[in-house]
């Protein structure tokens, strides 16, 4: 009782302890770059220009500058296209080569810088252009490249265009190409591991699925695939390796983190199967469906207004964490030790995605996904344990069922062959009933032969006294006593035979029950008549006798039943 009391405590300080390390985390952690827009000590102005015709680079450099105007925080709108004019202090660059950051997003980005020998230098960046068009690919998409002049500044003029985002303030910062690269490389080597794991369990499960071909193990592959093509898309490796030409696609495969989500609770539904608590798993399986078809609404939604769509998944994302919160805390007492394990590690991606959404809202940036990712990869660790656990005690009951149905057989086999062996001791004492039958049978005939020769010798009458004395000792052996002896050896193999007959049928005469014994012998009418030494249709008529006296239909057999008496 007191475990039982400190159990509930325990898991809710778990909890607690889990939610605010998870989002301390943003809060105290300083990120690869820092977003200053109010002081960019390498910016000596930056200025905007709202182009409504179209122009061009080489119409850009020859209007007046007075056209261009100091930014001053102003929104950029949709479907409208701006120029920036940037002048960078060379003396505040800590390399040559750096880029301009937009903390936005971009359809379109292009840089044009005029270098020292009249050339244009042209820089491409922008969330929906092709990766392999890009100056640099990597996790950072809305960035261009410039390199410094030998001036004390240089000017960069820089043309934008966003379609799909909302209106918002600009913010930018100058980062250097090895910042950048460093940066794409720690990425690219995270989500190698990350992947590499994913595949390990995966396979796992995989084996596991081909061993038991059970719904809970195809879930769980699901899921997993899901979420990894949504991190993978997130951090823009699915769009280097095989979406280079489709930077579209890889934008819509943000919303595939929708459609892990039904996949999970399908999984959890699985899972309650072998719990004490049928009611959740029912009520999951139809939240399951209504998440489904929410994705499917939200995903619809994102192809007329995308922001608005990605609002409405983070919305729904915490609706979804709120959910796995209230399963927590509703089945942490309920369930098993395994389900206990899934439970914990689903606190682990739900506080990963708090933590994601917290530090984006504080101040966006690509790398928070980590956050996200890293409870994402601790759930994974929490429900293979869980589920090898489990896989390994469904073996163990199976050994079990099968070390039962073993010992059970072995059981039923020995119990068949002592049956076996009763049955061959009952038959041998029936063949030697059989053969005593016969031979008194025999015995008779020839006392009944010696006593019809001596009867054909009485017309000596000096012998009359002494045939007469043999033939009087030969009839008395034609008493009973033989048979009572054939009854007596009868009652020793089969003792309850006469007992259950007699309850059964009690008007029998001696005669038949002489017959009774014959035919629990499975002797056949010939050879009874052959013991008897009666004729078959006599034998036959007393079996008609008997079939009406047990009462036995036509389609009785009077055989069978009398075998199957005692």
């Amino acid at each position: 009782m007191e475990n039982q009391r400190k159990n509930p405590m325990n898991y809710k300080r778990l909890f607690y302890y889990l939610i605010i390390s998870f989002i301390l985390i943003p809060f105290s952690s300083s990120a690869d770059l820092n977003y200053d827009s109010n002081n960019i000590k390498e910016i000596l102005s930056f200025e905007i220009f709202t182009d409504s015709i179209g122009l061009q680079f080489a119409d850009i450099q020859k209007i007046n500058n007075k056209e261009f105007k100091i930014y001053n925080g102003e929104n950029i709108n949709l479907n409208q296209v701006y120029w920036f004019k940037i002048k960078i202090n060379n003396q505040k660059l800590e390399a040559k080569n750096n880029f301009i950051h937009f903390h936005d997003f971009f359809s379109e980005t292009k840089l044009y810088q005029t270098l020292t020998d009249s050339s244009i230098f042209e820089s491409i960046g922008g969330v929906l252009v092709q990766a392999k068009k890009r100056t640099t690919q990597g996790f950072f998409n809305d960035k261009v490249l410039f390199t410094s002049s030998q001036s004390n500044e240089t000017i960069l003029f820089i043309k934008v265009l966003r379609k799909w985002d909302t209106n918002s303030n600009l913010r930018i910062s100058v980062v250097p190409e090895k910042t950048i690269n460093n940066i794409i490389f720690k990425n690219y080597l995270a989500q190698t591991l990350f992947a590499g794991g994913v595949l390990i369990i995966c396979l796992f499960n995989l084996i596991l699925f081909l061993f038991s071909w059970k719904r809970l193990y195809f879930y769980y592959i699901s899921y997993i695939v899901i979420m990894t093509i949504f991190f993978l898309s997130y951090t823009q490796i699915l769009e280097y390796i095989i979406l280079s030409s489709f930077p579209k696609i890889d934008l819509y495969l943000f919303f595939s983190l929708l459609y892990g989500i039904p996949l999970y609770v399908l999984f959890l539904s699985e899972l309650l199967k072998n719990e004490n608590v049928q009611f959740w798993g029912d009520a999951l399986k139809k939240i399951s469906l209504y998440i489904f078809i929410i994705a499917i609404l939200i995903n619809t939604i994102a192809f007329f207004k995308y922001q608005l769509a990605v609002a409405l998944n983070d919305i729904f994302l915490m609706l979804n964490i709120f959910l796995l919160i209230v399963l927590f805390f509703k089945l942490i007492n309920k369930v098993s030790n395994t389900f206990k394990v899934i439970l914990i590690g689903s606190l682990f991606i739900a506080i990963g995605g708090v933590a994601t959404l917290i530090a984006d809202y504080k101040e966006y940036n690509p790398m928070h996904i980590y956050y996200y990712q890293i409870g994402f990869c601790m759930e994974l660790i929490f429900f293979t344990i869980a589920v090898n656990y489990m896989h390994k005690n469904n073996r163990l009951a199976k050994i079990k069922i099968q070390l039962k149905n073993s010992l059970l057989e072995a059981q039923h086999l020995k119990k068949e062959k002592e049956t076996n062996f009763l049955k061959e001791v009952v038959d041998k004492k029936n063949r030697n009933l059989t053969c005593k039958a016969i031979s008194i049978s025999q015995k008779e005939e020839l006392i009944k032969k010696v006593i019809s020769e001596l009867s054909l010798l009485k017309s000596d009458k000096n012998k009359n006294v002494g045939i007469d004395k043999i033939i009087s000792n030969m009839k008395s052996s034609l008493s009973n006593n033989n048979w009572h002896e054939f009854e007596v050896c009868f009652n020793n193999v089969h003792p309850e035979f006469y007992k259950i007959l007699d309850k059964m049928y009690s008007d029998l005469t001696t005669n038949e029950r002489k017959i009774c014994a014959f035919l629990k012998l499975n002797l056949s009418t010939k050879e009874i008549s052959e013991i008897t030494g009666k004729c078959q249709n006599t034998i036959d008529v007393a079996r008609g006798r008997l079939r009406k006296k047990m009462k036995l239909n036509r389609s009785e057999n009077i055989s069978s039943h009398i075998t199957k008496i005692g």
